[in-house]
């Protein structure tokens, strides 16, 4: 069983006192040149320094490369939307040509629950166990307020890897 080494690239200064990011782009070549498996970008929020965004990050390292992994080390659910969350890694994937390595993760302890706070997904107002997800607006619901007009009478069916919803 071969071993793959991977790199986290420079999405962050190494010292939040002379705030110098390094070139994502000659880091991902470089991994690339020296026929590492993979590079990698962290995610976060908050940070005690500059920090780039990990997808903008990995898109340009896809751009830049042609062979290596890229991998998100790990993807905050929590503070994306996960429609917003599934777009991203599935745009990543095909720009990338089916290279995405995906870890998920909820944070770094370090910054405390500021992260989540910051994406709005603490929410103090009821107990975690007496939440209810969301409903689409009263002017997006049916007459009874049910299923959300543009999805009522356009039938979904499944053929293959894609959903196809039969509107031309």
């Amino acid at each position: 069983m071969a071993i793959e080494i991977g790199v986290i690239l420079p999405t962050s200064t190494p010292d939040p006192r002379q705030p110098i990011l390094g070139d994502v782009r000659a880091a991902a070549r470089l991994a690339e040149e020296l026929n590492l498996g993979s590079v990698w970008s962290t995610d976060h929020l908050i940070a005690s320094a500059p920090l780039l965004d990990s997808t903008v990050v990995l898109a340009t390292a896809a751009a830049v490369t042609g062979r290596v992994g890229i991998g998100f080390g790990a993807m905050l659910l929590a503070l994306r939307p996960v429609a917003w969350a599934a777009k991203q890694v599935a745009a990543l994937q095909y720009v990338s040509g089916n290279r995405v390595l995906l870890g998920v993760g909820t944070g770094n302890p370090a910054h405390g629950d500021a992260g989540f706070r910051g994406g709005s997904v603490l929410r103090r107002s009821r107990p975690p166990h007496r939440r209810r997800a969301g409903r689409a607006p009263r002017s997006d619901r049916g007459p009874r307020g049910d299923a959300p007009r543009r999805h009522r009478g356009n039938p979904c069916s499944r053929h293959g890897r894609a959903a196809d919803t039969g509107g031309g």
